[in-house]
């Protein structure tokens, strides 16, 4: 028997902390992309700072392909 799948929540506990180092203006341009999918400040910070530590110029690509 399949389990039941549900709809779940995103829960972000407490403040999320941009780390020491990253870029400034990268974070600023993801929080602009993120905030456009999210109305939640937290959660388009949480997301920018994980593509941004994937990859350090994750939004200047992003840009440059005009997607």
């Amino acid at each position: 028997m399949k389990p039941k799948i549900t709809k779940t929540k995103l829960y972000i506990v407490g403040p999320v902390k941009v780390p020491k180092g990253m870029n400034k203006v990268q974070l600023k341009m993801g929080l602009n992309v993120e905030k456009e999918h999210t109305k939640n400040v937290k959660i388009a910070r949480k997301i920018a700072i994980d593509h941004i530590l994937e990859d350090p110029k994750y939004y200047t690509k992003l840009k440059t392909l005009k997607l």
